[in-house]
């Protein structure tokens, strides 16, 4: 019956918080369209939790077609306002160059942010990256 029981969507009406909580609801029925679409209007009012599932859907391909580069788009909004996930995600996309263009540079600084925040593997990860760079430069 989607989002408005068969109405045309009005997203404008919902709050960005009211949006995140029925994402949650469709995600965690399986209902992922329906959950990207309402995480996607949420990340568009600037909401970081939103703005992270939106970015985890696409990079994963559910409910919507892979776009790893849209993924790292929201997960840099995410990071932006602190959301540790992200940050650590979109560290591991420039590590690797999955999905964008491979940055070292970007990847200890994504990942240095979420080891900040408490992501023990995310600073395991740029304490890694910090010794390659040093090694490389002598």
């Amino acid at each position: 019956m989607g989002l408005f029981g068969g109405k045309k969507r009005n997203f404008d009406e919902l709050s960005a918080a009211t949006l995140y909580s029925r994402g949650i609801r469709y995600h965690k029925k399986k209902e992922y369209t329906e959950a990207f679409a309402c995480f996607e209007q949420g990340a568009i009012k600037e909401d970081s939790d939103c703005q992270y599932n939106a970015g985890a859907l696409l990079f994963s391909g559910r409910g919507v077609t892979e776009d790893k580069a849209k993924a790292a788009y929201w997960f840099e909004k995410a990071a932006e306002q602190g959301d540790v996930e992200a940050q650590n995600l979109l560290g591991q996309m420039y590590d690797k160059g999955d999905g964008i263009p491979q940055d070292k540079a970007k990847a200890e600084h994504c990942l240095l942010q979420a080891g900040e925040n408490g992501h023990g593997g995310a600073l395991l990860r740029a304490y890694e990256l910090y010794d390659e760079r040093k090694a490389d430069s002598q």
